[in-house]
């Protein structure tokens, strides 16, 4: 079981019947996520740290 404080962010396709969990530090906050027309994303987390996926 995963802890409640852990951040877990997922990468959902074919409406929702496929999920894949994207690796992120345990410690990971975001506080800002965009995503683009291609798929990417972008988050912002605390202290300014950036995470591509």
């Amino acid at each position: 079981m995963e802890s409640a404080s852990q951040t877990n962010l997922y990468k959902i396709e074919s409406s929702g019947e496929k999920w894949t969990k994207l690796t992120t530090p345990a410690t990971a906050v975001f506080n800002d996520l965009k995503i683009n027309a291609q798929g990417k994303a972008i988050a912002v987390g605390k202290d300014g740290v950036v995470f591509l996926f």
